[in-house]
């Protein structure tokens, strides 16, 4: 009899505690980086266009305090097509995806309406371009 292969996520995982011969408890720790869905914030580094590493700087902290306030949990999801592979959502060693802040509010909403973050890249750069208008 041959298995049948079944497309998914494979991680890595430690067992536990036996449960019975067909349930495990077991722990799974992975670290990911999530690129938050519906979300361009300027960068934090030098990218040529001016203003944007302050910008991006100012936006970073605004989410590091965000999550002292509201601590680290969250909820991610990410989006999975009808055959479950996620090639679809990752890029640049990212996944794409949403976070959800442990007061149900979503990162890239809150981003948007304090200013640090567009729904588009070119939303994004005309942003910057119109801070760099005297």
């Amino acid at each position: 009899m041959t298995e049948r292969l079944v497309p998914s996520w494979t991680t890595p995982a430690k067992v536990v505690r036996v449960i019975d011969a067909d349930t495990l408890e077991v722990s799974v720790t992975r670290k990911l980086r999530i690129r938050v869905l519906d979300c361009w914030a300027p960068e934090t580094h030098e990218t040529g266009r001016p203003g944007e590493k302050v910008l991006g700087l100012e936006a970073k902290a605004y989410v590091e305090k965000l999550f002292e306030k509201l601590g680290p949990e969250i909820v991610v999801r990410i989006p999975t097509e009808g055959d479950q592979s996620l090639a679809h959502v990752l890029t640049l060693g990212r996944f794409l995806g949403d976070v959800e802040l442990s007061d149900g509010r979503l990162l890239a909403t809150v981003l948007r309406r304090k200013g640090f973050a567009a729904s588009t890249k070119e939303k994004l750069l005309d942003k910057l371009r119109e801070e760099q208008t005297p």
